[in-house]
């Protein structure tokens, strides 16, 4: 970097020297990799702090013509150092901004422009015409809808007569507390990414898609992980897991930090729910489709029961007192499952 900032340097407790070309060869490097598609350069927090305008200017100089920012003052910034590029802003439009992102020719990232509500908006369109989708096939074919022959009774009947058995109404209790107790406490994660660490809604989808991340790697890994600790070990170790997630997700001083807990958080709820569908398959194998549509049901009651629930609490204090309570409750409810399992078996 040829521009020196700050004190004088005899005045300067400290020297950062930076490369700008080795950014610049990190970027063209990158470039070439992702070709067709676009490579952008993100260059907030001062450009993570190299120098927002000086590393701006060397990459709109090599060819880079695409910029990510947080917020306005930084999107200035950047249109200083680079004219001609694109700038997104990852905060969105504030109230009483809109004349400052078009006279700057800034553009918010869609799911900030439109707003949180308009995400619920598009999930209700999808579901509302995947129903009248449905409703049509069974129009146009009504053998569709007709029982098979043989079948016994109502899915309703079928499912009371399921719940007779005493491991049933163990296994479909437990996936419902663990149903509200997480999806109740990690529904949060994203407003807490937005309250404590400032996070724009589209940084925040990414944060929050670690989750899938790491449900991802517990399949890469399952088979061993199965051989290793067993379905006992795999309750008791993704409980802790999941404790030691949320209160990462409590104590989390940056957001970088949270987003390591909301990846642990994805492994550990897929090594305990994974083991509580086993048995949820196999808890009634001869009413195998009841026993499902059992346990899918006593699971989504309880994430609806558990969001609101949680939500006036999030309101009054934020998310922190909810991750807390899922860090204690989820663990002892791996631990009582894991210690159903042995008298299950004894």
């Amino acid at each position: 970097m040829t521009d020196a900032i700050g004190p004088p340097e005899a005045e300067a407790g400290g020297i950062l020297t930076i490369d700008l070309a080795a950014i610049v060869a990190n970027w063209r490097a990158l470039s070439e990799r992702a070709a067709p598609a676009q490579c952008a350069a993100v260059v907030k927090a001062d450009g993570y702090g190299c120098g927002a305008e000086q590393v701006a200017g060397a990459l709109a100089k090599a060819g880079c013509t695409t910029f990510f920012v947080a917020n306005l003052p930084e999107a200035r910034r950047a249109r200083a150092a680079a004219p001609d590029a694109t700038i997104y802003v990852l905060n969105g439009v504030l109230p009483g901004t809109a004349a400052a992102f078009a006279h700057a020719n800034l553009r918010p990232v869609i799911g900030d422009w439109l707003g949180w509500r308009s995400v619920f908006w598009v999930l209700a369109a999808i579901y509302v015409t995947a129903g009248g989708a449905l409703f049509g096939v069974m129009r146009a074919h009504p053998a569709v809808a007709r029982p098979a022959s043989g079948h016994q009774g109502s899915m309703i009947g079928q499912m009371i007569a399921v719940l007779r058995r005493r491991w049933v109404i163990t296994v479909v209790l437990v996936v419902a507390l663990e149903g509200g107790t997480f999806w109740g406490a990690f529904t949060f994660v994203g407003a807490d990414l937005h309250q404590r660490f400032d996070m724009g809604f589209a940084a925040i989808g990414l944060a929050v898609a670690a989750f899938g991340a790491g449900g991802f790697s517990y399949v890469l890994v399952a088979p061993q992980l199965v051989r290793l600790l067993g379905e006992r070990g795999l309750c008791i170790w993704g409980g802790l897991g999941l404790g030691a997630a949320f209160a990462i997700m409590a104590l989390a001083p940056s957001a970088e930090v949270e987003f390591a807990g909301i990846m642990l958080s994805g492994v550990s709820f897929y090594m305990l729910h994974n083991t509580l569908q086993t048995h949820g398959t196999q808890m009634a194998p001869e009413a195998r489709g009841a026993a499902m549509a059992l346990f899918a049901l006593c699971l989504f009651v309880g994430q609806a029961i558990g969001v609101p629930l949680a939500a006036p609490i999030v309101d009054r204090w934020g998310a922190v007192p909810i991750f807390w309570a899922a860090a204690l409750f989820l663990p002892a409810l791996a631990l009582f499952f894991a210690v159903s399992l042995r008298r299950r078996r004894a």
